[in-house]
């Protein structure tokens, strides 16, 4: 238990990393994705659980809302 408000939370990472705290988590989140989809073998999906996310579908659609592109492109992209 952190003993903190929600609000003072939010506060305090958005001072630390000019983000909210769910702008950070998705950032960290893409940041850890590029770099299973770059470096390892693993599917989509096995890199979908890892980050837990409940299905690769939803993964898919929280990528490219990001970065704009599917993590399959994204892969193929970053391998040539």
């Amino acid at each position: 238990m952190l003993h903190i408000t929600p609000k003072h939370l939010t506060k305090c990472v958005k001072q630390s990393t000019n983000q909210t705290p769910t702008d950070f988590i998705f950032q960290m989140l893409m940041l850890e994705a590029k770099v299973l989809l770059k470096e390892t073998n693993l599917t989509i999906s096995e890199i979908a659980f890892s980050l837990s996310f409940d299905d690769d579908a939803y993964f898919n659609r929280f990528f490219k809302n990001i970065a704009g592109i599917t993590p399959n492109n994204y892969r193929k992209s970053v391998k040539l």
